[in-house]
């Protein structure tokens, strides 16, 4: 992994699995599986060879740098982020015991999310086949992907019937779903240290 619309996937050392950095990690996870015939496992696909250029055999992108007429040509995958949900940890994200000696406080919080992958080819059974290929390779290794990408899960959730394409109507199109959850985990350092003196009694000063 190496670069995806100018962010550095290596930022995943760094940040959170990030929606866009997601895009790309999904994106070349089926690029590297594309590039060679001997990773395909149905035999009709093993043609479908992806190259990062215009004469690429399949095209495989997010939706937003989608370009159909590429896609009428060939067979593609397009990549789409879904909707993410928060499930809040405690109140405000806070858990017991959540604040340390130096009035520093922790929170917690886990991420739902989604994207989906539409699987594009010129028929209907064509189409079945692409998103068996893409669902057996996400599925398999799901488990090794999740942590590797900081990830507490990922999952295919599901995927849809084979439909015509609005777009470009003379190819078929049909979902995957991909869901995951991850945990952003913060403190926030006061500027001001904590009180260091209380006072008890009018005439009483305790020092801490």
């Amino acid at each position: 992994m190496t670069q995806y619309c100018g962010v550095k996937l290596s930022s995943l050392c760094s940040l959170l699995p990030r929606p866009l950095i997601l895009t790309g990690v999904l994106r070349d996870l089926l690029t590297s599986h594309f590039s060679t015939a001997a990773g395909i496992e149905e035999p009709s696909l093993k043609h479908l060879l992806w190259r990062d250029s215009e004469n690429t055999d399949i095209l495989i992108e997010s939706l937003y740098r989608w370009r159909p007429e590429l896609t009428q040509k060939r067979p593609g995958i397009l990549i789409k982020r879904g909707p993410a949900k928060n499930a809040r940890h405690g109140i405000n994200d806070t858990l017991a015991g959540n604040l340390d000696l130096s009035g520093n406080v922790s929170y917690s919080t886990h991420w739902h999310g989604s994207h989906t992958i539409f699987c594009i080819n010129s028929t209907g059974a064509g189409t079945e086949l692409l998103l068996t290929e893409v669902i057996r390779h996400l599925t398999e290794f799901a488990p090794v992907i999740a942590p590797s990408v900081k990830l507490d899960r990922m999952q295919i959730s599901g995927y849809g019937e084979v439909s015509v394409l609005e777009e470009a109507k003379e190819n078929f199109v049909a979902p995957v779903t991909v869901e995951y959850i991850y945990q952003e985990s913060w403190k926030i350092i006061p500027q001001v240290p904590r009180l260091n003196r209380i006072s008890v009694m009018p005439d009483t000063i305790l020092d801490l």
